[in-house]
């Protein structure tokens, strides 16, 4: 058994069908009529509230002023900090070499003479502004040991009357030294030397002496520099200008 369902549509004339379809043409034109007197109200509106009368305008003119008498610290920016890397910090060490006296020179490298050392500067930048290459004025510490074949060679080449204890391999000696490095690049400085040894009576003794320097430093990484110096020992307990070259690496930092 099936089910027949349909619908019957009204037959419709030639006159009904021009009256609906002119009630149509109507009712799309009344919306879009409805939908431009909204859209100018809506303008109409905004243009308003854009443009309040003079009693609102002096009103909110009289309260602008008010607020801008009033400091604002909450939206008022800060200023940052100003970074002047006022001080300039090296901590590092290297070997040198002690070449003998200016008179009596070892031209050849001979790994015997051949020593450690550990450095460290604290300087006062001069134009703190400048975040690279400025003139520094500090102090240079030196702290190391020198090889027992070396301290016997520079006490005899200084004519040092000195009994060193032949068991012990290692002498500390202690420098310190106050200077310019200028522009960061170029260093010359002089200060004051200590060596220590140990003689035949196992007891400690020391000879002193003065120091200058010259030297370069250069920057191989933002912040490691290769330093190379070259150092005069003389006076005091020295009676002859020792010579004695010098090469490392040390970390660098500017900062305050």
């Amino acid at each position: 058994m099936v089910l027949e369902v349909g619908i019957n549509y009204p037959i419709v004339d030639d006159h009904q069908f021009l009256t609906i379809s002119v009630m149509k043409q109507l009712l799309t034109l009344l919306f879009a009529l409805s939908f431009v007197s909204i859209l100018h109200a809506q303008v109409k509106s905004d243009r308003t509230c854009r443009c309040p009368d003079k009693t609102t305008n002096y009103q909110h003119q009289t309260k602008t002023i008010v607020h801008q008498t009033q400091p604002n610290y909450q939206q008022q920016p800060r200023k940052k900090k100003q970074k002047f890397d006022l001080l300039h910090l090296q901590v590092g060490g290297g070997v040198n070499h002690l070449n003998g006296t200016i008179g009596k020179f070892e031209r050849e490298f001979n790994p015997d003479l051949l020593s450690y050392q550990a450095n460290g500067f604290v300087g006062l930048r001069m134009q703190p502004r400048k975040r690279k290459r400025s003139n520094v004025v500090g102090v240079w510490g030196t702290g190391g040991i020198h090889a027992h074949s070396a301290l016997i060679n520079l006490f005899e080449l200084q004519n040092v009357d000195a009994r060193v204890d032949p068991g012990t391999e290692f002498h500390e000696f202690r420098e310190w030294e106050a200077g310019f490095l200028f522009r960061e690049w170029f260093r010359l400085s002089g200060g004051k030397g200590v060596q220590r040894y140990t003689n035949t009576n196992l007891e400690l003794e020391e000879v002193n002496y003065f120091i200058a320097t010259t030297g370069f430093s250069f920057n191989i990484l933002p912040s490691v520099k290769w330093n190379t110096s070259a150092s005069f020992l003389f006076g005091e307990d020295f009676q002859e200008i020792s010579f004695r070259p010098s090469t490392g690496l040390a970390f660098r930092f500017n900062f305050l």
